[in-house]
């Protein structure tokens, strides 16, 4: 689990990332990386679920879990450069293991050149 400190609160932080943010995808997810100009905090993750991706608020909160699990090393090594960033899983990642998804993300995040 990350600390809450770690997670993107308001809708405005969720809407900025999208809107500005750089799109990059997975095989599993969505994801919107934005380096804010006017903020100097630590990095920020927000993970987002609807009850499209299932009706079960179980399946929903556990697959949220993993993204933020496969994601905290990048945050905890990254946390000085004060990112926000938003996942958006896709349907095919509802019956994934952890090992499948944080694969996933670390190729992803490997490809992504952040200055």
């Amino acid at each position: 689990m990350i600390k809450k400190e770690l997670s993107l609160k308001t809708n405005f932080e969720y809407n900025i990332t999208r809107k500005y943010g750089d799109y990059h995808i997975g095989n599993f997810f969505h994801m919107y990386i934005l380096k804010p100009t006017n903020y100097s905090g630590i990095s920020k993750l927000g993970v987002v679920t609807s009850t499209k991706f299932d009706k079960n608020a179980v399946v929903r909160n556990k697959t949220k879990r993993m993204f933020k699990d496969a994601m905290k090393k990048f945050l905890d090594s990254n946390s000085s450069k004060s990112l926000w960033i938003v996942i958006h899983p896709k349907v095919n990642s509802k019956n994934k293991t952890y090992e499948e998804i944080s694969t996933d993300v670390n190729n992803v995040l490997q490809k992504i050149s952040i200055s």
